[in-house]
């Protein structure tokens, strides 16, 4: 029944509903998986920039200590302000982005399938899913339902939600 199936992955706990359900259904019908990510844009949130310190994805500022958290995020913050800053912001997204791509294609694994494809794009979410699923010639779109704050969610409308009306294949959203 599905050939090619496409999952997004972003590091929620919808993202990795999505990649359990997507990886039972690719193992299930022998079909392809692939994992996409898209790298964010724009200031990085306190949060992340934590866990990009934590995980090692990212080196400190030199001068900061290591073993001082509030320190390095300081100083990232300060960064985000400086000159530069779109080109730290970029790399500490990526980063993250490929923490979050290697740990889904794990779970995939885990899950019975063989070949896993993992892509990190930038760009807007909608179109660089969709276009992966071009690519892929997917036969189904497997996402996590994130929830955006109410105001948002009503004027923009969320990334399932355009996928599931935009895509030429099934989609399958996950809560």
């Amino acid at each position: 029944m599905f050939k090619s199936i496409v999952t997004a992955v972003d590091g929620s706990a919808h993202a990795r509903k999505a990649v359990d359900i997507a990886s039972d259904l690719t193992a299930k019908y022998g079909a392809r998986l692939t994992i996409i990510h898209v790298v964010g844009s724009g200031p990085v949130p306190p949060a992340l920039a934590h866990m990009a310190e934590i995980e090692h994805l990212v080196k400190p500022k030199p001068g900061s200590s290591p073993e001082n958290v509030s320190n390095v995020l300081g100083n990232l913050a300060t960064i985000q302000v400086g000159e530069g800053s779109a080109k730290v912001s970029h790399q500490i997204h990526a980063a993250v982005g490929e923490k979050i791509l290697n740990d889904a294609a794990s779970a995939a694994r885990e899950r019975g399938v063989d070949a896993v494809e993992v892509v990190l794009n930038d760009g807007e979410p909608v179109a660089e899913i969709l276009n992966a699923a071009k690519t892929a010639n997917a036969d189904l779109i497997v996402l996590g339902r994130r929830g955006l704050s109410e105001l948002k969610g009503l004027l923009l409308g969320s990334v399932s939600h355009k996928i599931s009306q935009l895509a030429d294949c099934p989609c399958l959203t996950v809560k």
